[in-house]
């Protein structure tokens, strides 16, 4: 992720699907924000969506139980002035 940049990781879940995960960086910390977004049957001018960790870390493992269909996953941001490679470990019911 280059220096002074976000980027985005969500996959699509349904309810009560399970998700395994693990992320890491090459010890660089960065912003993080942990959520999901409602699936909505027609197009919204807003969307809600749910924080369930807002951090900053260089590292999370863990579980995730959907508590509604929808995206689910990461907003990550680099403040740093280097660039930060992210690795991202899922295993679960969930499709990209």
């Amino acid at each position: 992720m280059p220096a002074g940049k976000g980027i985005e990781y969500k996959v699509n879940m349904l309810k009560h699907g399970k998700l395994k995960y693990e992320w890491k960086t090459n010890d660089a910390i960065l912003y993080f924000d942990f959520h999901g977004e409602v699936k909505q049957k027609n197009t919204a001018k807003a969307t809600y969506f749910e924080s369930y960790t807002i951090a900053n870390s260089n590292n999370m493992v863990g579980t995730f139980l959907a508590p509604y269909e929808g995206k689910h996953g990461w907003f990550f941001r680099n403040n740093g002035s280097e660039d930060v490679t992210v690795t991202l470990r899922l295993k679960g019911q969930y499709e990209l």
